[in-house]
């Protein structure tokens, strides 16, 4: 996120700015499937930094808290306000082999930011490729955004975004699953461990008493010796 951003929920997380406590950062909001996670952030674009607050006094008070403290920009969604509206899909749309959805069904979230989600994507379509994306383009007379899954766009009247993505710009959703699958993978990890050093304290014991065992071997044979050597 950019560093205005971040250096404000820092603040509000530390308790600096009043009594605020319930504002999110929109990208922190949503859950993506892996293979849609390029579209989905390609469609977000700025507003995956926006901020969502409570309501507009909210948003006011840390618009102030940024001019005060020379902390940059941002843009603030207060959920009073936000209303969303969703495109009406033709059945030549939904039919279309390419169609994928409306980007704001795509994703999951709290019920309570449905209005945001749908103000920020029910008006974006997802298509596999440039081609489908093309055809339900030109079909609809270029009226909407639609976004490819590799993060191509047609854009509203007919201009096309893309090339390569700038993986270091284009991962926050991304990294955030990682972070999730890091964290599932060191629990694994560590229940393995525990089970392994159960393991090696068992072969401990184990040793212990066999070597135990041998020792007592060892005297019986001492002792069968020195019985023999008697006779």
């Amino acid at each position: 996120y950019n560093k205005s951003v971040k250096s404000l929920m820092q603040h509000v997380n530390e308790g600096k700015v009043g009594n605020i406590r319930e504002c999110f950062v929109l990208g922190e909001i949503i859950k993506v499937e892996k293979n849609l996670e390029v579209a989905i952030e390609i469609a977000l674009g700025g507003t995956i930094s926006h901020i969502i607050t409570k309501d507009e006094t909210i948003a006011k008070t840390l618009i102030g808290y940024l001019k005060t403290n020379n902390l940059g920009r941002a843009t603030f969604l207060p959920l009073n306000i936000i209303k969303g509206k969703k495109l009406t899909i033709d059945n030549e749309t939904k039919n279309n082999p390419g169609f994928v959805g409306i980007a704001s069904e795509l994703i999951g979230y709290d019920e309570k930011f449905s209005e945001i989600m749908t103000f920020i994507l029910g008006k974006t379509i997802i298509c596999k490729d440039m081609d489908s994306a093309l055809q339900i383009s030109r079909s609809n007379n270029f009226r909407y955004k639609i976004v490819t899954l590799s993060g191509e766009v047609v854009n509203v009247g007919g201009s096309l975004t893309g090339g390569s993505v700038y993986s270091k710009t284009s991962s926050i959703i991304g990294r955030k699953r990682e972070i999730q699958e890091l964290a599932s993978d060191l629990d694994t990890l560590k229940n393995e461990s525990l089970i392994n050093l159960e393991k090696i304290k068992h072969n401990k014991a184990e040793i212990l008493r066999l070597d135990e065992e041998n020792l007592n071997l060892k005297d019986e044979v001492h002792f069968e010796n020195i019985e023999v050597t008697k006779m």
